[in-house]
């Protein structure tokens, strides 16, 4: 029997690419930090940040910026600090 933690995966053919994909994507989130923000659309830097390293939850747009939900490592905190809304 597989632990659950294993993931079957094919070099040649390609089989089981997702699911190795999915979990990492599982094993990563856990080390991921939530945060809320509301970020001026002149902070793109800081939406790459997100997109590149954490994890996107929701977002919503108004006319001054985006507010986020999101998840993100935790040496990151820092540059989102300025931005928090809780």
């Amino acid at each position: 029997q597989l632990d659950h933690a294993s993931v079957l995966v094919s070099a040649k053919t390609g089989y089981g690419i997702d699911d190795l994909l999915e979990a990492i994507e599982a094993a990563m989130v856990q080390y991921l930090v939530p945060i809320h923000v509301f970020l001026p659309y002149k902070r793109g830097d800081l939406l790459s940040l997100i997109h590149e390293l954490g994890q996107m939850d929701e977002e919503s747009h108004n006319a001054e910026g985006i507010e986020i939900y999101a998840r993100l490592p935790g040496r990151l905190l820092p540059y989102f600090e300025a931005y928090e809304m809780d």
